[in-house]
């Protein structure tokens, strides 16, 4: 079975995940972040990945802890962010802080989700 597809695979064993987090593919290594089995240790590794499409991978996983949100919150890339501030799972206070961002796309996008988990506006 070829990385992609044991890197996607949600019966892959975490151990296995582990190891295709540090493949050399962009790909692979997305496919690990987006997988619900990767662990937190791999997650915490994956969120300072140098490519930032990795890093942004991880944003929706269920298993990031909320200081690794906190770390993605303050992403040199602005695209990582603005998903971060898509994303309704994210704690209400970091919202908060990416209302703030100096992109104003992030921080417009960031605004938007809470108006709608707070249903305001």
């Amino acid at each position: 079975m070829n990385n992609n597809l044991l890197a996607s695979n949600p019966n892959t064993p975490s151990g296995n995940l582990n190891r295709l987090g540090h493949d050399t593919s962009t790909t692979v290594r997305r496919h690990v972040a987006e997988n619900p089995h990767t662990t937190i240790a791999t997650l915490l590794d994956l969120i300072h990945d140098a490519d930032s499409t990795v890093r942004y991978s991880t944003i929706g996983n269920p298993h990031l802890t909320e200081e690794a949100l906190e770390s993605l919150a303050h992403d040199s890339d602005p695209d990582v962010r603005y998903r971060l501030a898509s994303d309704s799972n994210v704690p209400t206070h970091m919202l908060n802080h990416l209302t703030q961002d100096e992109n104003p796309y992030v921080a417009f996008r960031a605004k938007t989700t809470l108006h709608r988990l707070l249903g305001t506006g």
